[in-house]
């Protein structure tokens, strides 16, 4: 249990992480100059965030494009998409994070789901 004591204080770094992120994501589509030195700052500080966590051991893992895993996301959400196979994440909410070799936050994901074409 000993290696995993630090955990609370990662989790706690992660919601950091998602608000940097939101506002890359608010701010991409302006293409004024102060848009961009703003989101070049933002980069620069979750680039920071990241790698302290690489330090730490804590890792982000990928979801789009894999098949939904309940050991690894949370399914906020189903939607239909003929350009993915059923059951594989076709967006991601929040990153999900591993430290060492365990998931200490599952990816939040929209799962493709041809079961809604049924309807």
């Amino acid at each position: 249990m000993l290696q995993y004591e630090g955990e609370n204080v990662i989790i706690s770094f992660l919601g950091i992480a998602d608000d940097l992120q939101r506002m890359i994501d608010s701010v991409d589509g302006e293409k004024s100059q102060n848009a961009e030195s703003l989101m070049e700052g933002i980069n620069l500080i979750l680039e920071k965030l990241h790698r302290r966590l690489g330090a730490l051991k804590v890792e982000p893992f990928d979801s789009e494009g894999i098949k939904f895993d309940p050991e690894l996301h949370d399914a906020m959400m189903t939607q239909s998409s003929d350009d993915h196979e059923d059951g594989v994440v076709i967006q991601e909410f929040e990153k999900g994070y591993k430290y060492k070799d365990r998931v200490i936050r599952h990816a939040k994901v929209i799962v493709n789901s041809q079961e809604n074409d049924k309807d």
